[in-house]
């Protein structure tokens, strides 16, 4: 009998393993490759990838350290690019050395952005000679997906100008905490990659060497997956099924499973500030049901995805 009841619980323990987190398989910090530009594969820095529409990228050096020169003769947009992967709700700043001579054009100018988000560094036009350090800080969503194309360049295929630019050290690194000064965008992961075509260049997902792997919102699956290994114990044991059963078909436990679940939620709410988009679209939707009522909520030209009786 125990050694049955052996079999039985480390089926149940094998059961646990399969549904364990999942942990960063990688190097700690290396968010992005090549970042001092020292190493060219095909007129381009390895690992970055060059998009221009009239623009040339080139080698170049100053004062003894190599950097990234775009140039722009004509109106149109050049930058490079690389994949980067993020780990879930986490601070990240990126920063890099530029140097600006006399871009123009309609709201073009040198910055960092990330393709298919709004996050976006301040942009510069012209720093008279001197290097000048560009910075961007960005904070991921609850999704799982954390993958990004980060470009740092002159204008993209909406805002066309002209100029030079020259790019050098390059650096990401997690925050432990948001910073209290400048704009902290957020990064939302379901939106995709960006960059080309929307997808990442093969062989990249899978290089655990020098990027974090795909991560997950912990919490809330390692205590469902001891909740549910509990509950599994206990009914292919069999001992407490039948008084399991009739504990989970009463009131009593129904009204104690919700009752946990609200305070789970208030509290929850009380530690969490909310994310900045989130935040920022409930208040225009409240603001368009307070000034046009339910019957004109999805006649706007604006993206709403809520019922309108939520935003009351």
């Amino acid at each position: 009998m125990k050694r049955r009841r052996l079999i039985k619980l480390l089926t149940v323990l094998a059961v646990l393993l399969l549904t364990a987190v999942p942990t960063v398989v990688s190097a700690e910090g290396e968010y992005l490759a090549n970042t001092d530009f020292s190493d060219w594969q095909n007129e381009a820095p390895s690992w970055w990838e060059f998009e221009s529409g009239g623009g040339t990228l080139e080698r170049s050096e100053e004062s003894g350290q190599t950097v990234a020169k775009l140039a722009l003769p004509e109106e149109g947009y050049a930058y490079i690019g690389q994949y980067v992967y993020f780990e879930p709700e986490t601070t990240y700043q990126i920063t890099a050395m530029v140097k600006a001579e006399g871009i123009s054009g309609s709201e073009a100018s040198l910055n960092m952005d990330f393709a298919d988000q709004i996050a976006q560094s301040e942009g510069i036009t012209d720093t008279d000679g001197a290097w000048k350090q560009m910075k961007l800080c960005v904070r991921t969503n609850v999704d799982e997906d954390q993958a990004y194309y980060l470009r740092i360049g002159i204008g993209n295929t909406g805002n066309l100008g002209t100029g030079t630019a020259y790019i050098a050290e390059v650096t990401c690194e997690k925050l432990d905490v948001m910073p209290a000064e400048g704009t902290t965008y957020t990064l939302i992961g379901s939106l995709g990659y960006g960059g080309n075509g929307g997808a990442a260049p093969a062989g990249e997902i899978e290089d655990e060497e020098n990027y974090p792997d795909i991560t997950y919102n912990n919490l809330g699956i390692a205590v469902m997956s001891i909740f549910c290994g509990i509950l599994l114990f206990l009914i292919y044991t069999g001992k407490w099924a039948p008084r399991l059963g009739r504990f989970l078909s009463g009131k009593t436990a129904v009204v104690c499973i919700f009752a946990a679940a609200f305070l789970l939620r208030i509290y929850v709410a009380s530690v969490n500030e909310g994310y900045e988009t989130d935040i920022t679209c409930f208040k225009v939707w409240a603001s368009d049901l307070y000034s046009g009522g339910l019957n004109s909520f999805y006649e706007s030209a604006g993206f709403a995805d809520y019922p309108p009786l939520y935003m009351y």
